[in-house]
């Protein structure tokens, strides 16, 4: 596994969610940090993924937790981002 975000996602994913990932497609998303300066921004990565496993909170993952477009109000700006564009592509409801 190299350092690029992909192979650092499946790593973690393996390690951390104690899941073997399949095959994945990305999508990532930016937009201004919360309380920071003007042209601060964060990033955001989405993974999708066929898997084998259960997922489990381990290692760094504190919590599993599923939402849907109507939990958008719980996420950052960014996890809006996300939320609206899996609901634009009709992944989630």
């Amino acid at each position: 596994v190299g350092t690029l975000p992909n192979g650092t996602a499946l790593y973690q994913l393996g390690n951390d969610a104690k899941v073997q990932v399949e095959a994945e497609k990305s999508q990532e998303k930016k937009t201004q940090a919360d309380g920071k300066p003007d042209g601060a921004l964060v990033k955001m990565s989405c993974y999708q993924a066929d898997y084998r496993g259960r997922i489990t909170a381990a290692a760094e993952i504190e919590e599993v937790l599923w939402l849907r477009h109507g939990d958008r109000d719980r996420c950052s700006p960014v996890g809006r981002l996300i939320l609206d564009w899996l609901q634009q592509q009709g992944m989630i409801d």
